[in-house]
């Protein structure tokens, strides 16, 4: 099933980055970039955001998380946790929660705590995360780590504990 259609009976609005990152967006779009774009003094640069939930109230606009979705760790494994520190580092995009999606394929997250404890993927991305769901039966869950079917869950209960203000 589709992200959107898990969302289809709520007010709860989806976009993509590479909806974002069209010319001729609609204002609500345009306003959503601009609100969530990381600025390098006279540049500025969406993070990665595979997916951005927000929520449109009258005229106001307020994000509340960021989906990124990672088949595979390697070089890319730790530019979803740069990407959240930048969003902390500002006062507008601060509150914004960033989750990490996926398959565990090389096993750089549920690897079995040996010697030396879990791997450094783990423990960075477990730390410096809001939450990593894993789309896969057996892994060692925590209270960050969880199931790719608690996603849908936990965004319906971020979005009303933070109603638009």
């Amino acid at each position: 099933m589709c992200l959107k259609d898990l969302f289809i009976k709520t007010d709860i609005n989806i976009v993509s980055d590479s909806e974002l990152k069209k010319r001729n967006l609609s204002e609500e779009k345009d306003l959503v970039r601009r609100m969530l774009e990381i600025h390098f003094k006279k540049y500025s640069f969406l993070p990665d955001a595979d997916i951005i939930i927000y929520k449109k109230d009258q005229e106001k606009i307020k994000i509340y998380c960021i989906l990124s979705v990672k088949n595979s760790f390697r070089e890319r494994g730790f530019e979803t946790t740069y990407w959240k520190l930048k969003l902390t580092q500002n006062a507008i995009t601060k509150h914004i929660k960033v989750f990490m999606i996926t398959p565990d394929k090389d096993d750089e997250i549920n690897s079995v705590e040996g010697i030396h404890g879990p791997r450094k993927t783990r423990v960075v991305l477990e730390h410096e995360l809001d939450s990593i769901y894993i789309a896969k039966d057996v892994f060692e869950k925590t209270k960050k780590v969880k199931q790719i079917d608690d996603l849908f869950t936990d965004i319906l209960k971020l979005v009303e504990k933070n109603v638009c203000k």
